[in-house]
C-alpha cells in the first residue's frame, strides 16, 4: 500500500473529526437534526480514517533493509498478530450509535428515549472496549515467542481500536448534550 494514503487518511480523519466537533459550535443554537446527523457521520468517518491511517502507517514502518539476525533475537512470529487481532475483533459486539433528536423541536418523551438510548450505547461501547482489550491480551498470551515489534504493533492496534470507539462515543455525547441544552432552554423552569 502507498504510505501517502495513510498520511492522507490521517489528515482527512483529523479534518472530519474537527469539523464534526467544531461545526455545531460555530453554528451556535441554530443546529438542526440534519446537522447533528451529519456531525455524527463526520465524526465516525473521521475516527475510522484515523484508525486506518494509523494502522497503515504502522505497517509501513518496516525497516528498508532487514537488520542482520542476532542469535539471541527471537524468530519472527509466523502469524501476523495485527491481522489475527483484526479477525478476532470481528466477534466483539459493536455498539450502534443512536439518533440524536433536535432539542428545539423534540418532545419530552423523545428526549427521554434518546437519553435512554445513549445509556444503552454507552454500555455497549464499554462492552466492546472490554472485548477489544481482552482479545488483544489473549492474542499476546497465545504468541509468547512473538517479537517485541510484533507485540508492540499488536498493542498499538488494540489502543487504536479502543480509543476510536471511545472517541466516537464522546463525539455523540457532546452532540446529545448540546441538544439537551437546547431542549432545556426552550422549556420553562418549574
Amino acid at each position: 500500500m502507498f504510505p501517502n494514503f495513510g498520511i492522507g487518511a490521517l489528515a482527512l480523519g483529523v479534518l472530519l473529526l474537527l469539523t464534526a466537533l467544531l461545526a455545531p459550535r460555530l453554528r451556535g443554537a441554530a443546529q438542526t437534526g440534519r446537522t447533528a446527523t451529519w456531525s455524527v457521520v463526520a465524526a465516525v468517518a473521521g475516527a475510522v480514517l484515523l484508525g486506518w491511517g494509523l494502522l497503515s502507517s504502522l505497517r509501513s514502518r518496516a525497516p528498508s533493509q532487514p537488520a542482520p539476525a542476532v542469535a539471541t533475537t527471537p524468530a519472527p512470529s509466523p502469524v501476523d498478530l495485527v491481522d489475527a487481532a483484526s479477525t478476532a475483533l470481528q466477534t466483539c459486539p459493536r455498539a450502534t450509535a443512536p439518533a440524536v433528536p433536535d432539542g428545539n423541536t423534540t418532545s419530552s418523551a423523545e428526549m427521554a428515549a434518546a437519553t435512554a438510548a445513549f445509556k444503552s450505547y454507552d454500555n455497549a461501547t464499554n462492552s466492546y472496549v472490554q472485548c477489544v482489550d481482552a482479545t488483544i491480551e489473549r492474542i499476546a498470551r497465545e504468541h509468547p515467542d512473538a517479537s517485541h515489534d510484533d507485540l508492540q504493533s499488536l498493542k498499538e492496534f488494540g489502543t487504536v481500536a479502543h480509543n476510536t470507539a471511545i472517541d466516537q462515543e464522546t463525539a455523540l455525547a457532546d452532540q446529545l448534550n448540546a441538544q439537551v441544552r437546547s431542549y432545556n432552554a426552550k422549556r420553562p423552569k418549574s
